[in-house]
């Protein structure tokens, strides 16, 4: 399926371009600093449009002092660093993360650019405490590494929350993992978002972007965290699995998010989410 812009998203960023045009020589500037991949680049600084730009200016003089010490930020941390700025005020970064190193802040930064964690309502310490976890059964890198427990999204979860990891458990938190082709973000994406049929349920299956006019990842993954932030009804499958009931879109089918409570290593884990046609 081809990928579908949705112009809406490129709103905020086009009003604050109309109102700022001296952003777009920050725009070739910051794109010309990262170095290589120049499309990369200015999709990075696009995504930081919507934060404006006193934002912008503080993102951008962060990165450089680091790549003037020799350490570079890359194109997720900056756009992540800018919505982190965006939620949490321009002294965030100051007054939190540059307590926790310079490599942390690009790491943390960096999970948030990826659609991984919401700094709305994921704290430095809790990200801590999973990545802690993760490291204890060998995985350094949550975002790049781990194969099927690679971190796709982190969720605040108070509701039913509590993941393992390993022999480790979690509190008030879900993820959504890679997975693979029965669970996690691998079958989200291959049957719900590419509409690819797994051999169960409905032929063709559901996807976000035949109910919902939606096939970005990004945009999807903050459905799925809004229905597990948000659902208008929890469903008890006989305490195994818990079914959360989102509407992301009046008027249409309403999209269920089923998050696995059994078994010492899978609880916690989104299984799969899906528009309910």
């Amino acid at each position: 399926m081809e990928s579908v812009v949705n112009f809406a998203i490129l709103e905020p960023a086009l009003a604050t371009l109309k109102n700022s045009p001296d952003l777009i020589g920050s725009m070739a500037l910051f794109v010309a600093k990262q170095g290589g991949e120049a499309v990369e680049s200015t999709r990075a600084f696009i995504r930081m449009l919507p934060y404006g730009k006193p934002v912008i200016e503080k993102v951008t003089s962060i990165v450089d002092a680091s790549t003037i010490s020799g350490f570079k930020w890359s194109n997720d941390a900056s756009a992540g660093l800018a919505k982190i700025l965006g939620v949490k005020g321009l002294n965030y970064y100051d007054e939190v993360l540059k307590g926790y190193g310079k490599e942390f802040a690009e790491y943390f930064s960096k999970g948030v650019g990826k659609g991984a964690i919401n700094p709305a309502n994921i704290e430095v310490t809790k990200f801590i405490e999973v990545n802690n976890a993760y490291k204890a059964i060998g995985i350094n890198d949550v975002f790049e590494e781990g194969g099927q427990e690679q971190l796709e999204m982190l969720i605040k979860n108070t509701s039913h929350g509590g993941t393992n990891i390993g022999e480790i458990s979690v509190s008030d938190a879900t993820r959504l993992t890679k997975g693979n082709q029965t669970y996690g973000m691998e079958h989200i994406r291959k049957k719900h978002i590419q509409g690819i049929w797994d051999g169960s349920g409905p032929n063709p299956p559901s996807t976000f972007f035949k109910e919902y006019n939606i096939s970005d990842e990004y945009q999807i993954k903050e459905l799925i965290n809004k229905s597990i932030q948000n659902p208008v009804q929890i469903v008890d499958k006989g305490g195994s699995r818990f079914e959360y009931w989102y509407y992301p879109v009046q008027g249409k089918a309403p999209m269920i998010t089923i998050v696995d409570n059994s078994g010492q290593f899978f609880k916690g884990r989104i299984v799969t989410s899906y528009p309910n046609q």
